[in-house]
């Protein structure tokens, strides 16, 4: 078994005369007592029922790993003097003091699990499976983020990993009832992790590393959505009809969900907004998507005020898919609306980080599709954004060749027709599916070619809680992703105007409208003015209803 304490680093340029007992001897119970630490400070904190589980999962986790780990001091590599025969019997342990404190630790976590009733629950092969693979994948997200500490390498804590997961391994052998497990799933998370590692260890490739993290990450949030049981029915809807004539009277505004953000803040901006939504000429419209942005706001407060706001602004005026899956502008009580989101919450919460997943591999997999180095990327970036949608995906175009963009469209959008196949692609009336498919392929491909720069922000500064052991995966997830916007597009293509806050989304929708051949006009709100405005005048004269 202590081979492996040193053979998963053969390929390394590490030092080879390391002593893995000792460092492991040294580390772990760094890191164990680092989080005794953190829950001493916030044991006050601890007062949900789903906070105290996770607590006892993570003291489960190290003490196991303590109590399977302290064999490590039985075996001939550790000069331990409580070993009758040490390989090393010429050198006596240089820090016997690690020793003791790997002792320390491990009691402590025995006392403490003894008096709060977790101890006698105690399996060694479940409760480090459970928690094992994601600390590797955290610390594995953040190199390839570059997020990490200078420590993290200096201390060759994915090396430490390694050697923990082999020894784990090898200790419990393969699961066999891992199929049938309800955590099953923790165990193909951890063979994949260590394979990640491993690969890792071996190349040091940050963009490989962060591409095949997407992937994994991406099949993960599919399995989930596959795996989750939910549905909605007729009672779920309380919808009414709009006579279409009145619309016909009306200019459609669909506005993002930061555009009411703004409407809660600035004063200015609150009166004008609302005088226009008392205008008979105006209608304001609101979308499922929007709703689905509220039950992520994590705040019944601010969730309530955000809803009657938008329940005010638009009086309950919806557009949604019906029946025949086409879009229709409708009127249903926002807090019907805001049900259904709740009850679809879990599935829209593994949907974006589907997404998120795809977005964030789009700069490494399109540069080593195209070839382009670093210096190259920045310059295509900033020509092509010179160019509008039609001529950016125009055949003829110079500038990038139509192979080029096609093949980035195929192999990384996953699309199965050629770019110049969506020209004009909504001049005819298409279902809900249909455009959102159409929006969400030409979405991925502009940020894929940089096309008005990829508004996919990647956190870079390192955060203490996101460091060993603690798992979190709002510490490490993209802080924005596009599977919002996309719906907001594709809402808004059933209206005259599309207001949003963002000017990379605003820059974006217009050129995806454009290319579609949708007639909604895009308008951006600069929220940072002095005194921001929406110039809606020009909308009380009457415009034809797309």
């Amino acid at each position: 078994m202590s081979e492996n304490f040193n053979s998963h680093i053969a390929c390394e340029s590490t030092d080879n005369d390391i002593n893995w007992v000792c460092k492991v001897c040294k580390d772990l119970p760094n890191y164990a007592g680092m989080y005794l630490y953190q829950r001493e400070r916030e044991k006050n904190q601890l007062k949900n029922v789903k906070d105290r589980c996770a607590d006892l999962i993570l003291m489960k986790y190290y003490y196991a790993l303590l109590h399977l780990l302290d064999k490590i001091h039985e075996l001939h590599e550790c000069p331990n003097p409580e070993n009758d025969v040490p390989k090393y019997a010429d050198r006596k342990c240089s820090t016997p003091e690690c020793f003791v404190y790997y002792r320390y630790i491990y009691n402590t976590y025995a006392s403490i699990l003894m008096t709060e009733k977790g101890l006698n629950q105690i399996n060694l092969r479940c409760d480090i499976c459970s928690v094992l693979p994601y600390t590797i994948f955290s610390d594995l997200e953040m190199i390839a983020k570059n997020m990490h500490s200078d420590d993290m390498e200096k201390t060759q804590k994915l090396e430490i990993e390694a050697v923990i997961a082999d020894y784990y391994l090898e200790a419990v052998g393969f699961c066999e009832q891992w199929d049938e497990c309800p955590s099953g799933v923790d165990w193909l998370e951890l063979i994949k992790s260590v394979q990640l590692l491993r690969k890792y260890l071996e190349k040091k490739d940050r963009k490989e590393l962060q591409i095949s993290l997407n992937e994994w990450n991406r099949v993960r949030s599919i399995d989930n959505i596959l795996n989750t049981e939910i549905k909605t029915t007729c009672r779920d809807f309380q919808t009414k009809n709009i006579p279409l004539c009145v619309l016909e009277k009306k200019t459609l505004v669909y506005m993002d969900f930061g555009v009411y953000q703004l409407y809660e803040s600035n004063e200015v901006f609150h009166t004008q907004l609302y005088n226009y939504a008392e205008m008979d000429e105006i209608q304001f419209v609101y979308s499922p998507t929007h709703m689905e942005e509220v039950c992520r706001m994590d705040n019944s407060i601010f969730e309530g005020k955000r809803r009657d706001n938008i329940s005010k602004i638009c009086s309950n005026c919806e557009v949604l898919p019906v029946r025949d899956g086409c879009l229709k502008i409708l009127t249903e009580p926002v807090e019907v609306c805001f049900d259904r989101a709740k009850k679809l919450q879990v599935l829209n919460q593994y949907a974006e980080e589907s997404e998120c997943a795809t977005f964030e591999a789009l700069e490494e997999k399109t540069c080593g599709l195209l070839r382009w180095d670093e210096k190259e990327v920045e310059t295509h970036r900033k020509e092509i954004s010179l160019l509008t949608s039609t001529q950016l995906f125009d055949p003829k175009n110079e500038m990038i060749d139509n192979e080029s963009i096609n093949r980035v469209f195929y192999e990384i959008c996953g699309s199965r027709f050629p770019v110049e196949d969506f020209k004009d692609y909504c001049k005819k009336e298409r279902t809900f599916s249909e455009i959102r498919e159409a929006v969400r392929l030409l979405f991925i491909l502009m940020n894929a070619l940089g096309y008005h720069r990829n508004k996919i922000e990647k956190r870079t500064k390192f955060t203490y809680k996101a460091f060993y052991p603690t798992y979190d995966r709002e510490f490490y997830r993209t802080i924005r992703s596009g599977f919002y916007d996309v719906d907001h597009i594709c809402y808004a293509s059933k209206c005259n105007y599309f207001v949003t806050c963002d000017y990379a989304l605003s820059s974006q929708a217009m050129e995806i409208y454009r290319y579609l051949g949708c007639k909604t006009n895009v308008i951006y709100c600069e929220k940072k003015a002095p005194d921001p405005s929406l110039p809606l005048v020009v909308l009380c004269k009457k415009t034809a209803t797309p």
